[in-house]
């Protein structure tokens, strides 16, 4: 009973598996549900009652896989209702989803990826947090812990015209804030100066490539090949003229900042 398949079941292939469909058939939501095993969330909507098929009660999800040198499950039930979601790791229920990441890890990429470039800082904070998130377990623990401190101090800062009380605490919320923020930039400072090597390494190649089809007699093929890689090109450029200024930036804050936490292991 999830999104619009009542029942289904998918054995995958260890190497390349190839989803074909017409429109409309549920291939998204295939890959919406293994994104939802491993993450904990759907990249599509934050309501996970939406995901549930109309006229349901609740969505159950499940796998199979060989991870951490071991078999593993991971399972997932989302309710109707105001009834919070179940979510276990080998039978076991957990508390959160702070336990999914590095158990299924997944690389999604999606057509609406390609606004991060031209979209606002929201859309690039997303898709590194999706990718630490599973790289690296400490650091989807410590963006909850900060998502749940925001919360908590929007909701004082809403209240106490109503309740001056509520702001004695404020300052232990702002302190503790700025100690697991600098914990998340250091991880996205890292996270970033890796992402930017990578990407030069990638640029090289483009350019070794480039040089080769403009030294020797063109052929239609390479003409065409050639259109498509100086494309690529510039836009490996934007992104990693991009990359290496978040990670400066990070790193500033972060080297002018707060302190680590062996809590996160940093």
């Amino acid at each position: 009973d999830f999104r619009n398949y009542a029942a289904a079941g998918v054995q995958l292939h260890p190497g390349v598996n190839l989803i074909i469909g017409e429109n409309a058939q549920g291939k998204t939501n295939l890959l919406e549900a293994v994104f939802y095993l491993s993450t904990g969330r759907s990249f599509r909507t934050a309501r996970n009652q939406e995901l549930i098929r109309f006229g349901a009660e609740f969505a159950d999800l499940g796998c199979e896989l060989f991870s951490g040198g071991r078999e593993q499950s991971i399972r997932a039930v989302l309710f109707s209702g105001r009834k919070p979601r179940q979510l276990y790791i080998g039978g076991v229920k957990q508390r959160s989803a702070t336990a999914l990441p590095g158990v299924l890890t997944t690389v999604l990429f999606c057509p609406d990826d390609l606004l991060v470039l031209k979209s606002g800082a929201a859309g690039r904070r997303k898709l590194v947090d999706t990718a630490l998130c599973q790289l690296r377990p400490g650091y989807a623990q410590a963006l909850g812990e900060y998502q749940k401190l925001y919360e908590s101090k929007s909701r004082i800062l809403k209240d106490y015209n109503d309740r001056p009380s509520l702001l004695e605490p404020l300052p232990e919320f702002n302190y503790r804030m700025a100690q697991v923020g600098a914990i998340l930039i250091s991880y996205r400072a890292r996270y970033l100066r890796e992402l930017s090597a990578q990407y030069e390494r990638s640029a090289q190649l483009l350019r070794v490539r480039i040089s080769e089809l403009r030294r020797r007699k063109k052929t239609t093929q390479d003409a065409q090949e050639l259109f498509w890689l100086d494309r690529r090109m510039a836009a490996l450029s934007q992104m990693l003229r991009q990359t290496n200024e978040l990670a400066a930036l990070t790193a500033h804050y972060y080297e002018r900042g707060y302190y680590r936490n062996e809590k996160y292991r940093l």
